[in-house]
């Protein structure tokens, strides 16, 4: 069975949403997972790899201002809600939580331990 998914914000079971970002496609969507105390989001193109934190590449966007919108919200959120991010793109990083530096730029802080993603 097929279900298209248009909503912005879409919860595929619980613990799991879906929220449309954009990016790439029109339709693009990142996953947000929860359980118990732990938040973590699959980002997807959104934010492929953590060199893309403080960075934003609009050549390969759809729609690069609402992106840009997006990208902004989600890490807000995440690091809001010390929220694990999950990248799929990274060579160094597969996944961290955020901080912020002096100047007001997102770092990730691995987490400890070894994981397979």
């Amino acid at each position: 069975k097929l279900v298209l998914v248009t909503d912005p914000l879409f919860e595929l079971f619980p613990g799991v949403q879906l929220i449309k970002t954009g990016g790439h496609t029109p339709g693009h969507q990142i996953v947000k997972m929860h359980s118990q105390n732990e938040i973590a989001y699959y980002l997807g193109d959104l934010i492929p790899s953590e060199l893309h934190l403080n960075h934003y590449f609009t050549g390969n966007d759809d729609d690069p201002i609402e992106t840009k919108k997006a990208r902004t919200l989600i890490l807000r959120q995440a690091l809001k809600e010390n929220a694990q991010l999950v990248f799929y793109h990274s060579i160094h990083a597969k996944a961290g939580r955020l901080s912020v530096d002096a100047h007001q730029r997102y770092i990730l802080t691995e987490p400890e331990g070894t994981y397979s993603i």
